[in-house]
């Protein structure tokens, strides 16, 4: 069984604003489909109001694992941290290929674990 964990830090194009929950929410479902997995739970989404924290969260857990992300859309450009850790067959170019349609990524770093025997990897 993998054990894969998943963290990308970027700025992105889009941030999704209140009224584009339902875009998100879509967005996620999208996601997992295509990473081949199933959603357990959720999403659950909700958009933060508090000054220097302001955006969109979110989580959703599948059968696998997770998926969670914030997007700060008082930053310019706004900035996105998403984390994805399945014990499934994960495929790294996919995840970034669907974060970037889904919300437009310009500059990005990702680091991924392998958790299968220890947190060193």
């Amino acid at each position: 069984m993998n054990h894969k964990h998943l963290m990308l830090k970027g700025t992105i194009h889009h941030a999704p604003f209140p009224g584009e929950v339902g875009y998100v929410d879509e967005w996620i479902k999208k996601f997992v489909k295509e990473q081949g997995m199933e959603i357990a739970s959720g999403p659950i989404i909700s958009y933060v109001l508090d000054e220097g924290n302001r955006g969109m969260t979110a989580a959703c857990l599948i059968k696998t694992s997770h998926i969670a992300f914030h997007i700060w859309d008082e930053k310019n450009p706004p900035v996105i941290q998403f984390d994805f850790y399945t014990c499934g067959e994960m495929k790294e170019e996919s995840v970034v290929k669907c974060i970037d349609s889904g919300f437009g990524l310009k500059e990005y770093e990702v680091k991924v674990l392998d958790r299968s025997e220890n947190l060193n990897g």
